[in-house]
């Protein structure tokens, strides 16, 4: 029996009321259950169990008592803890049995017990009630609990001993040594050899806050496997594949017994998957006999009635596009023939022969490439220059049998004998009510998870990439831990590392977190060149060896965002425009911040920080304030969801940065002392952004008043220029003097100390020549600015378009040619005349007049 003791007004109790009424439909036949309102304050339930959460399953076993049942309450995961409870102990028959269930569990308890001579022989009551214990702690069998009853088998595992318990673990046998069997003592003994000896295990959280994942993952690096784990399908395939590896990585002394265990797993999960698959097949040709009411029993058999048609019927091996394996498939072809189209030598036309060929060279995708099941299959084929017959075909999962076909039809492959059928009407109902429970128990696993199975890579001729891969973690000095998580059921994990686990195929992934490190490496690209398996044996295994080699690329937690940012704003100029910043993400932040050609200022902000939200609107207005000026870029960041290399990391929300253009290794960080404000903030950009973008701001930003300062500064500083450019030029000449007069002494044969003044004189020319280059690109610039400055005075406008700055910018950068003289190309030529022409009168500067422009006339 069992029990679920409940609060009417829990919403836990309200919740899974939908899955403990599905799982008591399941068992309708063989468990009886009951729901208790155990609320009641003045309820004997109430005053019998002292309960502090609701709800509490238990189930009631005669001969071994209660057991509660702690798992989560998901009809997926309660059916196979009801299975183990109906069915605590299992026989083994013979050694097959015993390498069968030692490839399913990590470990396997065997007693013998001779039933011979007792029908209850001593001690295997305590070890039924061990085995029902133990469902308390271990409610789907990591550890399997079986009974020989056969001497012969017995002494051929060396179990000859009555009352003798054996525990086989996937690299050793121990054995239980003392008589007297106690289920404490057993259960403390098994499991801490198994917990000792446990490879890979599955993390299956209790609800409330634990540390489960953490208590692993800290001590050494972990590969976490995220997979649905099938319960009620009786296999994980990605977690049997996995183990597989695992085995084989421990390995370290080749063992024979471990590699039998392998194959043996691998031949495990084959033949369930082509058991699973016919049954899949099955069940839904039973659910659409049963749904269709107007085919009587009469019309369900397949009966020839035209006596011009033949028939050929065989098993078809076929392989839907969305499954990894063939299906077999029952096809019947029939040649319908014609006779008032049939020509004179018809007489001699084959019918069964050309039934077999078109069947042989028959492609169900052909058919219907969009088919998930052979029903589904059906054809009709017309040859181009005979149109005197056409063959018809249709296919089923079920095999029929030869009084279902008729007489005509010629049957080839496996088909079932006919006297498998005669059962009576009990036995007929029995078989129909096991396969209706089959189907209702495979649609309980489909809702849970796709039926799925990866490529085990075992056919596979040459197999280079399991070279040196035996025992490797013997021979390693970094040694990785295994661990498998319920996708479906706990996807939080895999999401706080970054992955959307719903995203990937079959919600399946495997990560590494080296916590050590602080490093994840993430299995995303499949090794095995089929992009529809995203996990295979060859892909896991290789993952393992590029970590060993320390070959891996840090995977980056990235959030899937959009274009620009969330929070924009209005351009409040009049124009109907809206300044939005682009949102960066780990994909994209390297390709725009380190454009070596712009500086780009960058916001780390996270969803949970106030300050953040608060200081959006004016990092927004510095950014509406260099919008048309070319090399800046302003972006954020959301550093909560996304992770960045070590360097680029802040430690604080929010962070402003500046990475300047041509200095990426140069970045500097808004002060955390200064408050943000846009007079602030825009100083920090103009004061560490390249030359051109500051020179694009100035003229921009510039009032009246700034442009006169700038008008005064940059006349003061054409004087100082050209100042320094006469000067250079008079010491050009004296040292070109110089040079001649120490060459032109004669002909005869220059000193030693004559020969190194001359060096240092042309050295010391070279260096005056490329000055005077330099001062003489500077003040052509310095005559552009100025006129341009002196146009925007005489016509100013605050509102100047961006394509005037840029054509002045234009201007301004070629406005040297390669000699060093001006090129003017503005429109005001005696703007530009004047500009350039030096003036004759000189003048002494007061102390006011050489300031420089400071910031507040921005």
């Amino acid at each position: 029996m069992s029990r679920s003791s409940y609060a009417p007004w829990d919403s836990e109790c309200i919740r899974v009321q939908k899955e403990f009424e599905t799982v008591a439909k399941h068992y309708r036949h063989q468990i009886f259950f009951a729901a208790i309102n155990c609320w009641w304050p003045e309820g004997q339930c109430r005053q019998y169990y002292n309960l502090r959460r609701y709800p509490v399953l238990l189930a009631h076993v005669r001969m071994a008592g209660e057991v509660e049942y702690k798992g989560p309450v998901v009809a997926s995961y309660m059916i196979p803890f009801l299975d183990n409870l109906l069915d605590p102990v299992i026989p083994v028959q013979n050694e097959g049995d015993l390498l069968d269930l030692r490839a399913k569990h990590d470990a396997v308890l065997i007693g013998y017990f001779d039933f011979n001579e007792s029908p209850q022989p001593p001690g295997y009551k305590q070890f039924f009630s061990t085995a029902v214990k133990a469902l308390a702690s271990d409610p789907w069998r990591t550890v399997c609990y079986c009974v020989i009853s056969s001497r012969r088998v017995a002494v051929k595992l060396s179990l000859a001993k009555t009352q003798r318990l054996t525990l086989f673990l996937w690299n050793s046998t121990e054995h239980y040594g003392t008589k007297s069997i106690k289920s404490n003592t057993i259960l403390s003994w098994v499991y801490s050899r198994v917990h000792q000896t446990q490879t890979l295990r599955w993390l299956t959280p209790s609800g409330v806050k634990s540390s489960a994942l953490s208590d692993i993952i800290t001590k050494n690096p972990t590969l976490v496997l995220f997979t649905p784990r099938s319960f009620v399908l009786g296999i994980s395939p990605y977690f049997d594949v996995l183990r597989e590896v695992v085995m084989d990585y421990y390995n370290c002394d080749n063992s024979p017994l471990i590699r039998s265990i392998i194959h043996r797993s691998i031949l495990r999960r084959h033949l369930l998957e082509e058991k699973l698959m016919e049954l899949e097949e099955k069940c839904h040709e039973m659910s659409e006999q049963m749904a269709d009411t107007v085919v009587t029993s009469g019309s369900a058999k397949r009966v020839v009635t035209d006596s011009d048609t033949c028939c050929h019927s065989q098993v078809v091996r076929w392989r839907p596009s969305s499954k990894a394996s063939d299906k077999k498939c029952f096809c019947t072809s029939c040649v319908h023939l014609s006779l008032a189209k049939c020509p004179a030598n018809c007489h001699r036309f084959n019918c069964l022969a050309t039934a077999s060929r078109f069947l042989t060279d028959f492609d169900p995708n052909d058919a219907n490439n969009t088919a998930e099941y052979c029903n589904e299959i059906k054809s009709s084929y017309q040859p181009k220059y005979t149109s005197y017959y056409r063959i018809v075909t249709t296919c089923s999962g079920t095999h029929p049998t030869r009084s279902e076909l008729g007489d005509k039809y010629f049957i080839t492959g496996n088909v079932v004998d006919e006297s498998s059928y005669n059962f009576d009407e009990t036995v007929a109902k029995m078989v129909e009510q096991s396969e209706l429970q089959h189907c209702h128990r495979l649609n309980l696993g489909l809702k849970y998870s796709d039926l799925n199975f990866p490529d085990s890579a075992d056919g596979q001729a040459a197999q280079h990439w399991r070279a040196n891969f035996t025992g490797l973690s013997c021979r390693a000095n970094r040694t990785l831990r295994f661990a498998a998580v319920d996708s479906v059921l706990f996807p939080a994990f895999a999401e706080n590392i970054g992955i959307d686990i719903f995203n990937e195929t079959h919600a399946t992934v495997a990560a590494i977190v080296d916590s050590a490190n602080e490093l994840v490496h993430v299995l995303a690209n499949p090794l095995s060149g089929d992009s529809s398996q995203t996990i295979s044996k060859r892909s896991l295994v290789e993952f393992v060896k590029n970590f060993t080699d320390r070959s891996l690329p840090r995977f980056l937690k990235s959030a899937s965002i959009a274009t620009t940012s969330g929070s924009c704003q209005a351009d409040d100029t009049g124009a109907e425009r809206v300044i939005c910043v682009p949102e960066l993400s780990s994909e994209s932040f390297a390709r725009v911040v380190l454009d070596p050609h712009r500086d780009v200022v960058v916001m780390y902000y996270a969803q949970w920080c106030g300050f953040c939200s608060t200081i959006a609107h004016i990092y927004l207005e510095v950014a509406r304030l260099f919008q048309d000026v070319k090399g800046v870029v302003f972006a954020r960041i959301n550093g909560d969801t996304n992770d960045l290399p070590w360097e680029y990391t802040v430690d604080r929300y929010p962070t402003i940065m500046l990475f300047p253009a041509k200095r990426k290794m140069e970045s500097i960080s808004f002060s955390s002392n200064t408050s943000i404000t846009t007079s602030s903030l825009v100083e920090f950009v103009w004061t560490h952004s390249q030359p051109a973008v500051r020179l694009q701001t100035s003229l921009q930003l510039c009032n009246r008043r700034c442009l006169l300062n700038n008008l005064r500064s940059s006349g003061r500083h054409s004087r100082q220029m050209r100042r320094a450019l006469n000067n250079r030029l008079k010491e050009l000449s004296l040292v070109r003097q110089k040079m001649s007069e120490i060459q032109g002494i004669g002909a005869k044969k220059l000193t030693t100390k004559k020969s190194s003044q001359l060096e240092e004189l042309k050295r010391l020319a070279n260096h005056l020549v490329r000055s005077v280059r330099f001062l003489r690109h500077n003040v052509v610039k310095i005559s552009v600015l100025r006129a341009f400055i002196l146009e925007r005075i005489r016509s100013f406008d605050r509102n100047v378009t961006s394509n005037a700055i840029q054509e002045f910018l234009t201007l301004f950068n070629e406005s040297v040619t390669a000699d060093g003289k001006a090129v003017h190309k503005t429109n005001d030529s005696k703007v530009s005349k004047k500009a350039v022409k030096p003036k004759k009168k000189t003048k002494k500067y007061s102390k006011e007049e050489t300031i420089h422009t400071n910031k507040d006339e921005l």
